[in-house]
This record gives structure tokens, sequence and C-alpha cells, in this order.
């Protein structure tokens, strides 16, 4: 249900103080870096060929606008839009491309609430000035864009080489005073940890203290350049750690209290989720949140923060999804854009025209759908010209002229700044309002388009002024695929569906103590959240307890745990100073009674004396094959070699199937590496309403990888669940996946329904993603399940 973000009253006083400071409105630095003029300014663009080059002018709509000849293009004053200039052989044809943008000026300074932002990794992407530009030219063009906020990027590694020897000014240090000489807010992200605080590089650290020592430190060290932190990226995704929510959770608590205390007026946001979905992960991070005192109190952040790469449509399920672990904070979204896999290698000169302006257009409707559903922030990723996996990203070409996308973002920075959702048109499926303040006027702004071409609505054909996406002013009377902004007075009448409100949260400190259990990492079944423990063993995990508050305390802790499980603890109590650590152990066992086929619940709390207790919730599995199943259905087709599809990234395959086990070896080559062979699932075998999961047998015989299972619905939309990663050890395990652990792949086409449909599935693949090339295992025994309490 969509509803209207309170503000943090938190925040109240930094955005005060930011405020009261006066900037310049921001101008094209001097030779219009980029490429990027204002309306008004002669333009004159460097054609990078000879003299006696013939070159062409080209508006977005491929309109011819001039021509000429040499290695420079005077045009003189040109229109607000999104131009090319192409180079032309002897015979006529378009041989090479530079583009360029002219933008309507920013007339007022842009409001503190806007919530058009950019991530830029600037200290990533601009700090070889070998490049076309570097860090002042790269703020200069987002302050164009009226963005208000960038997103930039942190190593760890780099700026904290050694345990407590931090280096001197960095690339870091001028990134953060390039963005704020523009009078733009920097949120700072990282992801690694560095050799001597961790032996894996991608995972969070060992000790927590070091985290909070760091944070501590940098957050002190940019007051008032750096305003708001995420103090890890992606953590629930295996590319950075795989984390369960526990630790999501536990290592957000130290990093709260390291930025604070190095800077008390900065915004500390939640780690970042990268899915945008209800998972295992996200569940368990929402049971961390628990407190047996009442209110908001407890949450160690000021906005809880996702990401999503997905159609339009998909966009109001999945903040429905991640509001529940908002808990009435602000959502900050910090990196959305374009995500298809184009097979891109080098540039969008790759893709057809019509795929160029289909990402153009994506820019704003991914924007103004995301920001009906009203996240505080929103930040479009990402301005430098980047490829990844065969994804094409990025605003910027990679000689730093604009594409079309950078057009469409500035025309969003200027006509939806400061904007507020006041709802969807009633009647029309894209057609989104706001109050906002083009050109620094209060109005109510439209924006809207349609998959067919159809005529304006009557309701909106008293507007003021309208523009195309890329913010040229335009007189509709029709409305198509390219969204249309629409301004009309503020008074005026519409029929919308309205937000509704939330109340702030509440105001107290979050508990000082973090509890951290260090699991073996072999044993995290990260699609469900949980750890593996065997029901022949009793496993000893260790449990380390930190206070970073004040004054020496005595804390008592307790721990509850589900019938199943048999939990001891040592010490239960201790006293421990500010800084300081206290390790404990946690033995974890199985009582005999009956286990579910879902993971269990384990329970500490810490407690001291006029303190907010901090819990800590675990998750235990054991491994699935050792569930009894109440009832199953083999999936007797599976033994036809025929019903089976190899597919696998570029490389050797050798692949057969033997009465219904699938054996690969693969020899894989550089890049992205997978194997997933498909199996159609016939009519008659498809799963029946209530079937609660899938069991198989695994061997992995060479190669350590992630391994997933997938189940595809007609149409190719997928759903994927994670197995983590599985050491090659050439033994046979039983592995039940129950439907609950699966969600949508964003990678494969949208699901209209947004939910596995289990009558639907059509094909089921087993395989894995490993790091190196040699690459083998089987699966078989494939069968639908049912388990009863």
């Amino acid at each position: 249900m969509p509803y209207r973000m309170a503000v943090n009253l938190r925040l109240l006083p930094l955005f005060a103080a930011m405020t009261s400071v006066a900037f310049a409105q921001p101008r094209p630095l001097e030779g219009n870096p980029g490429n990027v003029f204002v309306k008004g300014q002669e333009v004159i663009v460097r054609t990078s060929e000879g003299e006696g080059t013939k070159w062409i002018c080209v508006d977005y709509d491929d309109q011819q606008i001039a021509g000429g000849s040499g290695g420079e293009a005077k045009l003189g004053k040109v229109g607000t839009g999104y131009y090319e200039i192409w180079q032309l052989a002897d015979d006529g044809s378009r041989k090479s491309r530079t583009t360029f943008a002219v933008l309507e000026p920013l007339k007022v300074p842009v409001p503190e609430n806007t919530p058009i932002a950019i991530d830029t990794a600037a200290s990533w992407f601009f700090r070889d000035e070998k490049k076309p530009f570097g860090l002042k030219q790269a703020a200069n063009l987002s302050a164009l864009a009226g963005a208000k906020w960038v997103r930039d990027r942190l190593s760890w590694t780099e700026t904290e080489p050694e345990k407590g020897k931090f280096i001197g000014e960095s690339i870091y240090d001028k990134s953060a005073a390039a963005f704020s000489a523009e009078g733009i807010k920097v949120l700072q992200v990282f992801h690694d940890t560095p050799p001597w605080a961790g032996k894996r590089p991608k995972y969070y650290p060992d000790d927590y203290r070091d985290v909070y020592t760091y944070l501590r430190t940098m957050s002190a060290r940019w007051k008032g350049k750096v305003q708001a932190w995420e103090p890890w990226n992606e953590g629930d995704t295996t590319n950075f750690g795989g984390h369960t929510g526990a630790e999501m959770m536990a290592y957000q608590r130290a990093a709260y209290h390291g930025i604070r205390a190095g800077n008390p007026d900065a915004i500390v946001c939640q780690n970042v989720f990268a899915e945008h979905h209800k998972t295992g992960v996200l569940e368990n991070f929402i049971e961390n949140q628990i407190s047996d005192e009442p209110g908001l109190s407890r949450l160690p952040f000021d906005t809880f923060n996702f990401h999503h790469y997905i159609q339009p449509g998909n966009i109001p399920a999945s903040y429905d999804d991640m509001k529940q672990a908002a808990n009435a904070l602000p959502i900050w979204v910090t990196e959305s854009y374009f995500h298809f896999r184009q097979g891109v290698k080098k540039s969008d000169l790759e893709l057809s025209a019509d795929q160029r302006k289909q990402r153009a257009r994506f820019v704003t409707t991914n924007l103004v759908t995301a920001l009906n559903e009203e996240p505080a922030m929103f930040f479009t990723f990402v301005l430098p010209h980047y490829v990844e996996n065969g994804v094409l990203f990025g605003m910027l070409n990679g000689d730093g002229s604009p594409r079309a996308d950078y057009v469409a973002l500035a025309a969003a920075g200027r006509l939806l700044a400061g904007a507020q959702a006041t709802g969807q048109l009633d009647g029309e499926s894209s057609a989104y309002t706001f109050r906002a303040q083009p050109d620094g006027v209060m109005k109510r702004v439209v924006v809207l388009w349609s998959a067919e071409e159809k005529a304006l609505p009557q309701s909106l054909a008293g507007f003021e002024k309208a523009y195309d996406f890329l913010g040229r002013e335009i007189s509709p009377k029709t409305i198509g695929k390219d969204p249309v902004y629409l301004i009309l007075p503020l008074a005026k009448p519409l029929d919308v569906e309205a937000p509704a409100t939330l109340r702030p949260p509440d105001q107290d400190a979050a508990s000082p103590f973090v509890i951290q259990a260090v699991f073996p990492p072999e044993r995290l079944r990260l699609a469900s959240s949980s750890w593996q423990v065997k029901q022949s063993e009793t496993l000893p995990v260790p449990l380390r307890f930190y206070h970073f508050g004040k004054g020496e305390q005595k804390v008592s802790v307790t721990i509850e745990a589900e019938p199943a499980l048999i939990v001891s603890l040592s010490p239960d109590k201790f006293t421990i100073t500010p800084g300081g650590r206290m390790d404990g152990t946690m033995n974890i066992g199985w009582s005999g009674a009956k286990v579910p086929a879902r993971p269990l619940r384990v329970k500490v709390t810490a407690k001291a004396e006029g303190l907010p207790p901090c819990d800590a919730v675990f998750r235990i599995s054991t491994e699935m094959g050792d569930v009894e199943p109440s009832s199953m259905k083999p999936l007797a087709a599976s033994k036809d070699a025929g019903t089976w599809k190899p597919g696998s990234s570029k490389g050797k395959l050798d692949f057969n199937v033997n009465e219904g086990t699938v054996n690969v070896a693969a020899e894989l080559g550089e890049g992205d590496r997978w194997v997933y062979p498909w199996h159609s699932v016939a009519e008659s075998e498809k799963p029946a309403q209530g079937t609660e999961g899938i069991a198989f047998t695994l061997t992995p015989k060479k190669g350590d990888a992630v391994y997933h299972v997938m189940l595809r619905e007609p149409g190719g939309a997928t759903y994927s669940a994670s197995l983590g990663h599985v050491a090659a050890d050439g033994k046979p395990r039983r592995v039940v996946m129950t439907f609950d652990e699966f969600h949508w792949a964003n990678h494969s086409p949208e699901d209209q329904n947004h939910q596995l449909d289990l009558g639907s599935i059509e094909a089921i693949a087993i395989g894995g993603n490993p790091k190196d090339a040699e690459f083998s295992y089987s699966a078989g025994d494939l069968k639908w399940v049912n388990f009863a309490e």
C-alpha cells in the first residue's frame, strides 16, 4: 500500500545547517567538459577527425540540424535536447560519433528535499586524470543535472592498509571536496575488508571493533563533506559476502556507533540490500529488529536502503516487501537502472538505435514509478560508462560525452525538483502526480506515458506547460511510449489515489551492545539465512559481545530456542568496559524432537540495567535431506535424456544423463562462468498445489561453486534459490529446497503476477557458478516433496 515517508526528526539539524549555506547556481565549467551545455551558450564541439572530414549533426529524433566539415562543429545556440555529431565516410555513411547535450539552466537552487540523486562512483571512475575529465567535472555534471546527493565509493583496504595507520590525502578526500564545492551532499559506501582485519576480503571483518574504529575515524575526517554512510554494499549477495540477516544487523550496530562517534550529525544508512524482495535474509534481518521493549528506538540506522533493477511493473510489489523491514524509517534506493543482458562489450553503439532510446525512456519511467512509492532518496546508477557481464550501464559514454540517459535524468532533476508523490491518476496505468518545484515554483506535475498511442486524458487538458522526457517543451495532444511532463496549477483537482502517511520513528538511541555469532562459513544456507547443524552433533559456536557505549556495564545474557533444539551459553553474566569484547560459546544441538522442514530460531539477548537490550536471532537448519518427508512424488521423466537440455557459458561441456542423474564435466572460459542444464517438466509431473518443495541428490566433484536451483515458468520468468558455496568433496548429499526459498531472478523476464505458480513450472535447472575453469558435478533423483510438522 503506498504511503508517505515521514522525515526523520534526527536529521533535521543537519538539513537546517545545510540550508543556511548559499551556493551559486551550477554552470558548465570552462570548455564544457563532457560536451554538456546550457541553453543560451554557443555550442562548439570537437569532432575528433581531420580538417577535411565531413560531419552532420542530428537531434534525438535523428533529424539533421546542421552539417559541415573539419575538426570542430560550430553550431551556435542550440535548443534543449540530446544531439549526435556523426563523422561521414566518403560514401556519405555514418562512421563515428560524438554526442552533446543542451540543458535548461537551473533558475533556482535545487531544494534540499529533492529525491533526485546520482550514483557516481566518482572516486573509482574519475581518479585517472588522463581520462576525459576528473572529479571536478563529474561533480559539475551532477550539479547541472539537478542532483543534490551523489553516491561515491570507498576502499577500506586503501585507506587503512595497516591497522591504525590511515593514509594521508587521497582520491577519496579529493572527491568529497569536489562535490562539496558544487553544493552536493555525499553518501559514501564500501564493501571490502583489509587483509589485517579478516581472511575474506568480501566479508565483514572478524572483529567488529575494527569497523567501529575505521568508521569513527573516517566520518570525523569528512564531517561536513560526507553527510551519509552505507557501511557495506549488498551484503545479502554472494558477490559481497553472502551474509545472513543476523550478521547484517550485528555489523550494522557496530557501524552505527562508529559513524556516530565520529560525526554525531551523520546520516547512518542501513548496509544496503541488493535483493528487492522478500528473502530468507530479509526475513532474518526483520527478526533481528524484535525487542521486548516497545518502540523503534533499537534500530541502528536512520534510513533503510535497497537496490532494484527491474521493470516498472514490478516496482510496487518490491517496495511493499521492503517497507516491512524499513519499519517506518525513510527508504533510500541507492542503485537503480536498466539491467538486461545485452551482450555489450565496449559501447552503446553495439545496441540498436531503438535499444538506446529504450534505455533513455527507462530512466524516466523507472524513476517516476519508484517515486510514487515515496523513497526519500533515489539514486540512478551510474554516471560513468560501465560494462559488467555484458550489461551496459552509465549515463555517459566512455569518452565522457552524454548519452540521452543523462539528458533524461537532468529533465527529471529540474521538473521534479523536491518532488513529493500525490498519487496515481485513477484509470491510468502509467500516470503519476507530484507536488514539485519546476524552476523553483511549486506546481502539480503529472508524468505519464502509454504502451499504445492514445489521446491525452481530458482531466489534464488545462496544463500550463508540457515537456518531453528530455526536457524539450512540447504541446501534446496524445501520449505514447515516450514519457511526458505536464505542469499544472497546484490547486487543480485531480482524481488520484493518494498515499497514506506514516508517523516519524521513535528517537531513542540504539542499544550499545552487539552480539556476533561466528559460525563455520561452510555451514551457511543463504537462501534461508540459516546455519546447518548436523543432527548427530553439538556444534560449538563462538559468540562475541561488544560494548560501544559509555561506562563499565554488568551484562546478563538469556537464550531462547525452539523445542527441537538444545542450546546452552557460557558465560551468561560478565562485566564489560567501553570498547571491550567478551568471548563466549553457544553450543547448539538437537533435542530428539521432530525437526520441521524449515529453519529454527535461537534468540540471544544481552541486557544491562538502564540500557536498551540487544537481541540477536539466529536461524538453524539441518541437512534438509535428513528431514523425513510425509510424501514424495518422483519426477520419473527426468530419467529420459531427451528431457534435458545442456546450458553453459563459453567453453567445453561434457553432458550425459544416466537413469535420471545428470553428469556434467566442463572446462569454461574466462568471465562469467556458469553451467545450468534444464529438465523439461511434463504436464503430468507438475507439482500439485500445496507441494512444499523439491528434493534431489547433488554430488560436487571438481571446482567449488555457488550452486542454484531454478524453476522456469512459460515466458521465461525464472525463480531461483541458492545453496551457497558448495565444496567439491565428491560426496553425494541429499538436498531439499522449500518453495519459499525461491525468488524471482531479475535477469529473467518480468512475471506478470509476481509469484511462483507451481502448476506453471515448465523446467528445472540444477547447476552452479564456479570460480575456476574446471567444473564437474552430478545431480539426480528429483522429487517433489511435502512435510508435516
